[in-house]
């Protein structure tokens, strides 16, 4: 059977590749039909690639968000972040699925994407029940820059979760509005985690003239 995922993904096509991503158990193939359809660019395949983010629940993977702020992008969620402003509505959609890596990876990609639209709908799904998408929600609202989310990440830099305090740092950082500025210092004076104190005096360090 394999050797039919083969062929389909040897014939490049859409509807081959989208058969591939959906249905062959080889993640190697999954990922190299996920990285075709990328490429290809066509909004066919928005839909079957954000179902293809369920899989990240059960694949043996390293993309998640590091502490350092760099994300490395499953190749499905690059797939969706390439073809670009089409994925949006699906995506904002995907911030209210069942699965979180489905959640998680939407928020992601909405934030490379960059479209101001995605800025209302990332700060209403803030309060997911896992840490994991509201983080990443938090770090695509800091690609977004839009300052109407300054208020909700001044929120997060309280919450129990180090990851959260962390990426609400980071978000507060990259928007660059001064108003952040002091409740970054009061975080900053009780933080015991290493992670979210240097994030913190980063976002501090940009934040102050002259940063």
């Amino acid at each position: 059977m394999s050797d039919v995922y083969v062929e389909l993904l040897e014939n490049g096509d859409v509807q081959s590749l989208i058969t591939v991503l959906l249905e062959s158990d080889s993640f190697d193939l999954r990922h190299s039909a996920a990285i075709s359809l990328g490429e290809l660019g066509d909004s066919a395949a928005i839909g079957p690639l954000i179902a293809a983010l369920d899989y990240l629940s059960s694949e043996d993977h390293q993309f998640e968000c590091d502490f350092d702020g760099q994300i490395r992008l499953d190749p499905y969620t690059s797939a969706l972040v390439e073809i670009g402003p089409d994925a949006v509505v699906p995506l904002v959609d995907a911030l209210e699925d069942e699965q979180e890596s489905i959640r998680t990876c939407a928020a992601e990609a909405l934030g490379y994407i960059g479209d101001p639209a995605a800025v209302n709908p990332l700060i209403e799904a803030i309060n997911d029940r896992f840490a994991g998408a509201n983080s990443s929600i938090f770090i695509a609202l800091g690609k977004l820059k839009d300052r109407v989310a300054v208020g909700p990440l001044i929120e997060g830099l309280e919450d129990e979760n180090v990851r959260m305090r962390w990426a609400a740092a980071m978000a507060l950082g990259s928007i660059g509005d001064a108003t952040a500025i002091k409740p970054l210092v009061r975080a900053l004076k009780s933080e015991d985690a290493e992670d979210p104190r240097m994030a913190m005096q980063e976002a501090l360090d940009t934040l102050r003239p002259g940063g």
